[in-house]
């Protein structure tokens, strides 16, 4: 330092300058100096110092990158959107599930996926580079199977359904096999023994838990039984029978033919009055089955009695009929007389002078009846004298 800067560096201090070059001075004068050249060399070392080459450059930050997809998992055949920003980044390249220079900030569609995919983006700067990654998984499949009904007697059978979810193939195991739909019925068929239906089913996601359904076969259950009787089984027209029935292991009974309507499974019941044959049927219902039984009640059949008194006559004279019958209800007269009868009675013939034969026929809703009564006439006598 020369003594002029020596003398500006005291003014700047709001100090006198040295006027003497005794030792008092001379060490106050090195003093200076040696701070003088130490805040140089610092401020060189800093970038400072009016006039002076400016020091090094800071250094670039170093770029930040963000990176999701949404929905993380989606169904076969679906997409996801990705989204991405940066900073301090001066370009991005995609690469794996996607590729190509992408923006520093977006959004995009994965488009159509069917596997899982991996996303990946890589953004630089001048402060170096930074890689992100996304997943998007494909959902696996899910499945459900069910038997109904899950308990059948022996020889009958089950309804199995079963759908699914993200699947592509099904395949059938246990007591049924084969591929089958990804959704959809079946029978059983009938079974005999407890049965496992087993169902497996695949996708582009993976496999999803196989599923199970049991149908548990119990013993044939016993069937019902019927009895079932009309007393008296003929009747009159008009008249009427009881019908008397039991049934074992039945729940319900039904009535047709010539009665109708829900019956108990067991029990007496009259037929009414009955103007014709009459056929009573009854069916019972159980768990095990049914069972049908018939009664026929007949309407008795008609019944006639025809005589002629006497049988004989002479020439000139003349017989009565007399006639009487059962069920009934008309009766025609035929042969030597004629027209509507009464179902009983008597008439006379009427002066015969040759053999007649006469006819009764009597009808009922049982059927019809017929008898015949034949006059003859005797023949002359010879009389000596």
């Amino acid at each position: 330092m020369s003594p002029s800067d020596e003398t500006e560096f005291r003014r700047a201090a709001g100090q006198q300058p040295s006027t003497g070059v005794n030792g008092h001075g001379l060490a106050v004068g090195n003093i200076l100096r040696a701070a003088v050249l130490t805040c140089a060399s610092v401020i060189a070392a800093c970038g400072g110092g009016g006039g002076g080459q400016a020091g090094a450059s800071a250094s670039s930050p170093t770029p930040t990158l963000t990176l999701s997809a949404s929905p993380t998992s989606v169904a076969s055949g679906s997409a996801s959107t990705l989204t991405w920003s940066s900073t301090n980044a001066t370009n991005c390249t995609a690469s794996d599930g996607w590729s190509g220079t992408q923006s520093l900030n977006g959004t995009t569609s994965t488009g159509t996926l069917t596997i899982d995919s991996t996303f990946t983006l890589s953004c630089s700067g001048p402060g170096g580079s930074v890689t992100q990654s996304a997943v998007v998984a494909i959902d696996p499949p899910t499945l459900t199977l069910v038997a109904s009904p899950t308990t059948i007697v022996s020889g009958g059978s089950s309804t199995l359904t079963w759908s699914s979810t993200n699947a592509t193939s099904c395949l059938a195991s246990g007591a049924w096999s084969g591929n089958k739909a990804t959704s959809g019925t079946a029978s059983t068929g009938s079974l005999t023994a407890n049965s496992t239906f087993t169902l497996s089913c695949s996708g582009p996601g993976g496999n999803a838990s196989p599923r199970s359904a049991t149908v548990a076969v119990s013993a044939p259950l016993p069937a019902p039984g019927l009895t079932l009787s009309a007393s008296p089984t003929s009747v009159a027209s008009g008249g009427a029978s009881t019908l008397t029935w039991s049934s074992t292991n039945a729940t319900s009974c039904l009535a047709s033919g010539a009665w109708s309507g829900n019956k108990t499974t067991g029990g007496t019941a009259s037929t009414g009055a009955l103007t014709a044959n009459s056929t009573f049927t009854l069916s019972c219902t159980g768990p095990g089955g049914s069972v049908t039984q018939t009664a026929v009640v007949a309407i008795d059949p008609p019944t006639l009695t025809l005589v002629a008194s006497p049988t004989t006559i002479v020439s000139g004279g003349s017989s009565t009929l007399t006639w009487s019958s059962t069920n009934a209800t008309s009766c025609l007269a035929s042969g030597a007389w004629s027209g509507n009868k009464a179902t009983g009675g008597t008439a006379s013939t009427g002066v015969l002078t040759a053999d007649s034969t006469y006819t009764l026929s009597c009808s009922a809703p049982g059927g019809s009846v017929t008898q015949t009564a034949v006059v003859a006439i005797a023949p002359p006598t010879l009389t000596l004298s």
